[in-house]
């Protein structure tokens, strides 16, 4: 979308407007929030990153925020006139502060640090440019939110500046498929997909939120969870996503032209990565074998638009774990982190967690 030059500074105007009396005392950096109009800065940071993920692009953050009725802060770190790192959070107020819990569908954060950071030969020099960005950024945040939950990309392994200021780091995990090898998908994997084939099933990547909708709806009924967005929040997001060329889909039909199962792809134009944003499968899909055969559709597909990976975006839990290890991925782990928070806020948290697993449960038992 073309931006006219009387209503969006360009981002070198905006780089210079940086105020020297916020500066950090460690290696002259600078970190502050940005303004509405500043989001050329933030997008030429993405541009520059060392980690592009769709789910940092500011037409995801401001069309999620926006669906959700959630507020953005964006903190971005300067060397001069040179941006070296970045924080988007979408915040809420509860009990009466401002916090960041996870985000709906959203398996990763925000958070990006620019290549030109890290082109010292010296890998101590590097090191200590990492632990430097990210203390600017952990103390902006920290300075705005009483307590947030965030979720990094695998590829950010160095979570020492956030636990040495007592956060809490665990691992998470997912599997990642290396698309320009050889599959090394399981006998069962393709003992599904040769039923599938032959029941008269078809793949399509005809863009269709409506027949999506159905499937995601069955299987989080049937999961008992939810992606925590309601159709219209949903449409809207996926539906401003893909008029962006960020999203597209597979959906698998049966012989009856029903929709059985499907998944919603992201990514960046120019990056050489996928990731499997939400996925549905419907209880008819079962007897076919669409669900494995819908995932080596979407492998295809991937293969066919230039990718070279395809992050799966979680396995953390037992069930979606085996499913995902049975398509020859190699399992990388990445961190959440979670910031020093109140009592009450970690009491609160506790009791609403254990409320959800007592409801799913309940939805299992009736189910049996």
């Amino acid at each position: 979308m073309k931006v006219r030059a009387k209503q969006t500074k360009s981002v070198e105007s905006l780089q210079k407007d940086v105020s020297d009396d916020l500066k950090n005392a460690s290696g002259g950096l600078t970190v502050r929030r940005l303004e509405a109009e500043e989001w050329p800065i933030w997008d030429s940071l993405l541009n520059s990153a060392l980690h592009v993920t769709p789910f940092a692009s500011s037409i995801y953050l401001r069309k999620l925020a926006e669906s959700l009725g959630r507020s953005l802060s964006v903190y971005v770190v300067f060397r001069g006139g040179e941006v070296l790192a970045g924080i988007a959070l979408c915040g809420r107020t509860y009990l009466g502060a401002k916090i960041v819990t996870a985000v709906p569908a959203t398996p990763y954060s925000a958070i990006l640090y620019s290549r030109s950071a890290f082109s010292s030969t010296y890998p101590a020099k590097n090191t200590s440019e990492h632990i430097a960005l990210s203390r600017s950024l952990i103390g902006a945040v920290r300075a705005e939110f009483r307590s947030l939950d965030l979720s990094l990309v695998p590829e950010v392994d160095d979570v020492r500046p956030w636990i040495w200021d007592g956060w809490r780091a665990e691992p998470t995990f997912t599997y990642l498929l290396h698309l320009k090898g050889e599959l090394r998908v399981s006998y069962g994997v393709q003992k599904n997909a040769r039923k599938c084939e032959r029941s008269g099933a078809r793949a399509s990547t005809e863009w269709d939120l409506e027949n999506c909708w159905s499937v995601l709806e069955k299987t989080y009924a049937r999961q008992g969870v939810s992606i925590g967005m309601n159709r219209t929040q949903f449409f809207a997001l996926a539906q401003t996503l893909y008029e962006s060329n960020l999203a597209w889909m597979v959906t698998v039909y049966n012989a009856e032209n029903q929709a059985v199962a499907s998944r919603v792809q992201l990514s960046v134009p120019g990056s050489d990565t996928v990731y499997d944003w939400v996925a549905g499968t419907s209880p008819v899909a079962f007897a076919i074998g669409a669900s494995p055969w819908n995932v080596l559709k979407v492998i295809e597909e991937c293969r066919n638009r230039g990718y070279a990976y395809w992050n799966m975006c979680g396995a953390n839990f037992e069930t979606i774990a085996k499913f995902k290890s049975e398509f020859g991925g190699d399992l990388v782990h990445g961190f959440s982190l979670r910031s020093p928070r109140p009592f009450i806020y970690s009491l609160v948290a506790k009791a609403r967690l254990k409320a959800g697993l007592l409801k799913q449960q309940l939805r299992q038992t009736k189910r049996k």
